[in-house]
């Protein structure tokens, strides 16, 4: 055997689950086809928003919770800052399923929060226009985080624990027995005890029985430059946020280290046949929904984007995330269809796929993303 544990994928899922398992006392080695801290797939952009009350669903909560404790030891492990908790809003009508969410989250598990009615919200927050029938929930433990520095951190802390991580080396089988997993990459075979899949977009060319499961989707994310008070778009004065308005889905995060806030609306996601066809170029045509949304919703912004960049991610027929042993694969475990949202709480699934490895189950797993399900 060359190590206990290949990951294959180290993004954001996949470079968690290297911390984690290193940490245990495993022998890890880690592959990407791409370099460490990569834009090829759903992370890059500078920034992605934390939450704990959750508008997807409020069995969440608690994957959230035991990730803000991982996140803050991650920083002291790797001497990096990652997360700052500036607040998290979610804007939206009462009667949406969203807010609905959140609210029973706050309910549940007695999250500190506010909730604004719109005259509140133009007091405290005038960056943002709202409707007549709109509120926000401002989530006080949400905020902020740095994802390209939170992969190279969780990397780092896996390597000082004896992992190995092999960049621009891509997989190109998994073939698992009885006994263990032979990886097969573009410069050479490993055999593994057991064999951990966080490959997102890719992961179907890898598990076969997935194709039909999971879907690409490519995504678009935009910088604005304000009109004239950057301050009123630094994180003291602009939390994160998600907003659903007429139909529409926008989320955005202060200015981090620069002078662009980040506005994205991706109410329609772009569905790839193949991770291959993946174009990073962003066409004209599709910057007019943003535009359209800053113009309504954010007076102090300039309309037009300063920079535009496009990711793809990978998405369940469900939106909930694939997680556990891969049925009809011995000894494999795959964390996928992440959906757009599993950032904040990747410190936790890699605590889940180091508990797959060692016991081949996890009592944080929650069974909406039990991989499991696939054959109910």
């Amino acid at each position: 055997m060359d190590a206990d544990v290949a990951v294959i994928g180290v993004g954001a899922i996949g470079s968690m689950a290297m911390w984690r398992l290193a940490e245990r006392g495993q022998k890890v080695l880690g592959f990407e086809q791409f370099g460490i801290g990569h834009d090829r797939s759903a992370v890059g952009g500078g920034s992605r928003i934390f939450r704990t009350a959750y508008k997807e669903g409020f069995e969440y909560v608690p994957l959230n919770q035991k990730s803000l404790d991982l996140w803050r030891e991650l920083e002291e492990k790797s001497s990096n800052d990652l997360l700052t908790l500036n607040g998290c809003l979610t804007i939206g009508n009462a009667q949406l399923d969203s807010i609905k969410n959140v609210k029973k989250s706050i309910d549940d598990f007695n999250l500190e929060h506010e909730i604004l009615d719109r005259d509140q919200a133009k007091k405290y927050y005038p960056q943002h226009t709202l409707l007549e029938d709109e509120i926000m929930i401002l989530d006080k433990n949400g905020g902020f985080l740095r994802p390209e520095r939170s992969i190279i951190s969780a990397v780092k802390v896996a390597v000082s624990y004896g992992a190995e991580a092999y960049s621009y080396t891509k997989v190109l089988d998994v073939i698992p027995d009885d006994k263990g997993v032979t990886i097969i990459t573009n410069e050479k075979s490993y055999r593994v005890k057991k064999a951990v899949i966080t490959a997102g977009p890719w992961t179907d060319t890898l598990i076969k029985s997935y194709k039909k499961q999971l879907i690409n989707k490519r995504f678009i994310m935009t910088w604005f430059s304000p009109l004239q008070d950057i301050s009123l778009f630094e994180p003291d004065k602009f939390p994160s946020f998600s907003r659903n308005t007429k139909g529409h889905t926008i989320s955005g995060a202060p200015i981090i280290d620069g002078n662009m806030v980040r506005i994205s609306n991706n109410t329609k996601l772009y569905e790839m046949k193949d991770s291959e066809e993946f174009d990073k170029n962003v066409r004209i045509d599709e910057l007019n929904s943003v535009i359209n949304s800053v113009k309504s919703y954010f007076p102090d912004l300039n309309p037009f984007p300063v920079r535009s960049d496009a990711f793809m991610d990978n998405f369940s027929p469900d939106k909930n995330p694939i997680v556990g042993s891969v049925p009809g694969m011995e000894n494999t475990i795959s964390l996928c269809g992440f959906s757009g949202h599993g950032f904040k709480y990747s410190p936790i699934m890699g605590n889940i796929a180091a508990d797959f490895v060692e016991k081949e189950g996890s009592d944080d797993l929650i069974d909406a993303l039990s991989s499991m399900r696939l054959s109910d």
